[in-house]
């Protein structure tokens, strides 16, 4: 059916299109609003330092790793206690997504609720987990460390002195900088939902109103007799139209019988 045989049929049926998509339209954004809200709240952390004093490919396959933790039994249950959700482990790990960019070494944790501020409670609990497993350092080098801070040498220094030797101690037998994570965008919560989205649910609603629409007009279009002829026109639509008859020969006329044979007349005379 090419475009201009379609125009008197939109001509025809406008309104019911029309009306076909507006309720469906309607009628979905109404479904969709019953549809309980989800939010979801996502934090940003940073694996191993900002400048480049130590290797960044240590600092990128590290990146992997935390994200595999953020959904371990151990940071999970400790974030939940933090926060004091009512979720368990099993359903907090359905809500939370983590990945990472190795290039970047950006590792993404996103956690989804009904409850927004829980959301990124949630997000910031789990993140601040992984922060200060990265800071722990080990049983044999906190030994060191708590054995080299007892020596009377290094009580009898002033505070500020004990300080820096503390820090370039923790540098030197602590944890390498190109595992630390640091958390660069704390979650907030959202305000927004991010399921359902109303919009989109909305436009395929009213597309598929329009569709079905126009399945039912072109089904009763094609079960109706065509309206492009008048009645009585002699064929329908989709036949072929029958020649017009040949005109029949006028008969000449006959002569009058009883004159056939008739002499003709003799002029008359005329006597003086």
């Amino acid at each position: 059916m090419d475009t201009v045989a379609l125009l008197p049929l939109l001509a025809r049926w406008w309104w019911l299109i029309v009306l076909g998509t507006i309720v469906a339209g309607v009628a979905g954004y109404g479904a969709v609003t019953q549809v309980p809200r989800t939010y979801q709240a996502e934090v940003q952390a940073l694996v191993g330092p900002i400048n480049t004093d130590v290797s960044l490919d240590a600092s990128g396959a590290l990146a992997s790793t935390y994200a595999d933790l953020a959904t371990s039994q151990s940071v999970l249950e400790t974030a939940i206690k933090r926060t004091g959700s009512s979720l368990s482990t099993v359903e907090l790990e359905k809500a939370t997504t983590a990945i990472s960019n190795q290039v970047t070494r950006i590792v993404t944790i996103s956690v989804e609720s009904r409850n927004p501020t829980r959301a990124a409670q949630l997000a910031n609990a789990l993140a601040r987990r992984l922060s200060v497993l990265s800071t722990q350092v080990d049983s044999a080098s906190k030994s060191v460390l708590d054995a080299f801070q007892d020596q009377p040498e290094y009580q009898a220094l002033e505070l500020p002195a004990r300080d820096d030797i503390r820090r370039a101690a923790n540098r030197v037998f602590g944890p390498s900088a190109a595992g630390r994570l640091t958390i660069i965008d704390p979650a907030r919560p959202p305000e927004n939902a991010a399921k359902p989205v109303v919009p989109l649910v909305v436009l395929l609603s009213a597309l598929g109103g329009l569709l079905i629409t126009g399945i039912f007009v072109l089904f009763r279009e094609s079960r109706s007799p065509s309206r492009t002829e008048p009645p009585g026109s002699g064929f329908e639509a989709g036949s072929t139209p029958r020649p017009d008859p040949e005109p029949e020969p006028t008969p000449e006329p006959e002569p009058a019988l009883g004159f056939e044979n008739a002499a003709p007349e003799r002029p008359t005379r005329s006597l003086n």
